[in-house]
């Protein structure tokens, strides 16, 4: 019997036209992640039938997956000429363009695929990312908004949402909005780290720490959250165990000019200063543009009375950000004092 219906089913397939055979083809490569082979059985339906929408469509996906993403856009353009209320077509060709950093002409399509089909959360969510990417956060928890009351429980989108909030200082609302997505999935970790973050900004470290220590349970070498859990750990006076987890998260990420700045603080806190100096000059050697690093690392100098020095900090600062009131206040008054 099986025999009898797999033969059927051949000849069924043999009297499909052959651009369907190539997007089927095409289909299943994709779906093993052979992407070029993919764009080459898109190409043979496109070559048998150049009107056929579904054909470009494929083709751009897995372009968009290839990093071509010049040609993905070409290719939704295609597919758009013949299939202009395509939904798919105007969110994915954003997708191109958002990776191509043409963040006007992605939002553009993230509307138009909106306009076609504002039920759906997918546009509305790549909108609010493109919004954020550009600082608009008011806009992009706007989008997210959109997207939640569509998809409630979708977790990535709570967490979008609370990354938006976070970015206006509105820190309550996003622990709330992680908590949204940890109750879908508590076990990510990156849901956790953020929403400690969050926590850091309204001053409950505790909380905070909890956060990070649950990120590290998921995965042990997130130097990300080791460095935020050194944030914490500073904020409630801890400060050797601070050092200890800036010390953790360098042994994933030595190249972090973040983590480096923070540890100097902390050793500064414990008036290790000559350490912290060498934890200053670290995060500058990576970074010769972090100007908390020149400022931090001056007044570290400032403290060791090595005047001169600290005085050349500040000035490095200053030629970063001009007219910051802390660097323009701190070399004043070492200016005054190194005139008594």
């Amino acid at each position: 019997m099986y025999c009898i219906v797999l033969s059927q089913f051949r000849q069924i397939m043999k009297k499909l036209p052959k651009q369907i055979l190539y997007i089927n083809e095409g289909v299943d490569f994709y779906n093993n992640g052979q992407y070029d082979e993919a764009v080459h059985s898109y190409d043979q339906a496109i070559a048998a039938d150049p009107g056929l929408s579904i054909a470009w469509l494929y083709r751009g996906t897995a372009l968009n997956e290839l990093e071509r993403h010049e040609e993905a856009i070409e290719s939704f353009d295609k597919a758009l000429e013949t299939d202009s209320d395509s939904y798919i077509a105007w969110n994915s060709r954003g997708l191109a363009l958002d990776q191509l950093e043409r963040n006007d002409e992605a939002i553009e399509s993230y509307h138009k695929a909106i306009k076609i089909n504002p039920g759906k959360s997918a546009a509305w969510n790549n909108l609010g990312l493109v919004q954020v990417k550009l600082d608009r956060y008011e806009e992009g928890v706007e989008s997210y908004d959109h997207a939640v009351k569509i998809d409630p429980d979708d977790p990535t989108l709570w967490c979008n949402r609370g990354y938006a909030l976070d970015g206006l200082g509105r820190c309550e609302e996003a622990v709330e909005s992680y908590d949204k997505a940890l109750k879908t999935d508590p076990d990510d970790a990156e849901t956790w780290n953020d929403r400690g973050i969050a926590l850091d900004g309204l001053e409950r470290y505790e909380e905070a720490l909890e956060s990070f220590e649950k990120t590290l349970e998921i995965l042990p070498d997130h130097s990300g959250a080791w460095s935020n859990r050194g944030i914490a750990l500073d904020g409630l006076g801890r400060y050797e165990e601070a050092v200890e987890s800036y010390d953790k998260s360098l042994e994933y990420d030595v190249s972090s000019s973040p983590t480096w700045n923070n540890r100097g603080i902390v050793l500064a806190n414990l008036e290790q200063y000559e350490n912290a100096i060498e934890s200053f000059d670290k995060a500058i050697e990576l970074d010769p543009d972090d100007v908390a690093a020149w400022f931090n690392r001056g007044n570290a100098l400032h403290e060791l009375d090595r005047n001169v020095d600290a005085l050349a900090s500040y000035d490095k600062a200053l030629l970063i950000m001009p007219d910051q009131p802390d660097i323009v206040a701190s070399r004043a008054k070492l200016q005054d004092k190194m005139k008594q």
